[in-house]
């Protein structure tokens, strides 16, 4: 059941708004419910109260059947013709290892998402594609970048726990998109990766596979951490998990492919963390005449729309990318204006696809 909206937080949307009307957003009349709702990253309940507000102190005309809000007033002293000042933008930094192309394409609807919802909010989204925010000594670029750049606030994707402790010590407003080291314990927004492995472990066990391998890359980043204890640690009866560090070279990951199944020929499903890694799996099991699902079922952790496009359809993790950007706006908001707010982890769907079957009980 969905949260009412608070006061706060209705008064909070109906000023922001009202600001949009006084800087000229939208000629004569409001967009729908729908569009505000994705605009300003909020729930329609939370929308419909807002507007509620508006209506009272003159700001919209009341409503009528199927046709939008009509805009009754530009400025607090009903002066439409004063002209308006305009506020320059501020900036929220997003600090990056990884390339923008190279980032999952998820990542990247949802930095387009939050881009345009910040647009509204008259706040710029700056992208630093800097390789070194994974390295052991950030320290002294970091002064020079935040020095030169000094932003109202920071996304920290895919950093190392120097960065986010460097951020930490210097108490800069700053939250990680990804999980946070737990020496840093800074503010985050990431996927539940361990109960993700976790359900993938489950389900597999469930449908009779017990020698799996979990494909990922063997990264100091936390979440992947977690992917890795919580599919090895799984308790479930025969249960036999086997873990590949993924390289960045898809003919070593072959070799590794190779080794691990010779070793251990009764293997019958795998795991992995990304799309393009299902599609490497998939071709060196073509070339070892394992038909999947027949012989080998896969479960990627991750959504990419390669996959609607792969026989058999994999099975995957999907986040709602508009609820995360909600969340994520939400948390930026707050931290802008300095107001406590709690981490969150968003908790995917799994979509069963043809790629996992079930093992016959006197499979050997």
């Amino acid at each position: 059941m969905p949260r009412k909206p608070s006061p706060i937080q209705t008064e909070t949307i109906a000023n922001h708004i009202r600001d949009m009307i006084i800087g000229k957003r939208w000629n004569h009349a409001l967009p729908s419910e729908r569009e505000l709702s994705n605009i300003l990253s909020v729930g329609r309940e939370t929308i419909r109260k807002a507007l509620s507000n508006l209506e009272e102190n003159g700001w919209i005309a009341p409503p009528q059947h199927n046709r939008p809000r009509i805009i009754t007033r530009y400025t607090p002293d009903h002066d439409v013709q004063a002209p308006l000042q305009e506020q320059p933008s501020e900036v929220i930094g997003l600090i990056t290892p990884i390339p923008i192309d190279r980032m999952p394409q998820q990542v990247l609807v949802e930095l387009y998402e939050i881009e345009k919802v910040l647009e509204y909010d008259n706040l710029q989204l700056r992208v630093y594609e800097i390789p070194w925010a994974m390295g052991k000594k950030p320290g002294p670029k970091l002064d020079r970048l935040v020095h030169a750049s000094p932003h109202i606030c920071w996304i920290l994707y895919q950093t190392s726990e120097e960065t986010q402790l460097w951020f930490k010590q210097r108490a800069i407003p700053c939250l990680v998109q990804g999980s946070s080291h737990t020496s840093a314990c800074l503010p985050f927004i990431d996927t539940h990766w361990e109960a993700t492995a976790r359900h993938a472990a489950t389900h597999l066990w469930s449908r009779g596979h017990h020698t799996s391998v979990l494909c990922i890359p063997d990264s100091p980043l936390k979440g992947n951490q977690l992917m890795k204890k919580a599919f090895l640690e799984f308790q479930g009866e025969k249960w036999n998990p086997l873990f590949i560090p993924i390289p960045d070279q898809t003919d070593q990951f072959f070799n590794l492919l190779n080794n691990t199944f010779d070793a251990h020929p009764d293997i019958t499903s795998f795991v992995v963390l990304r799309s393009q890694h299902a599609i490497t799996l998939m071709s060196w099991a073509a070339a070892h005449s394992l038909p999947i699902p027949d012989k080998i079922s896969i479960i990627s952790l991750s959504y990419n729309p390669v996959l609607e496009h792969i026989l058999p359809p994999i099975a995957h993790y999907k986040s709602n990318i508009r609820k995360t950007v909600r969340r994520l706006i939400r948390m930026l908001r707050a931290l802008r204006k300095g107001t406590p707010f709690h981490s969150t982890y968003i908790i995917p769907d799994f979509h069963q696809r043809a790629s996992v079957v079930q093992i016959p009980f006197n499979h050997k």
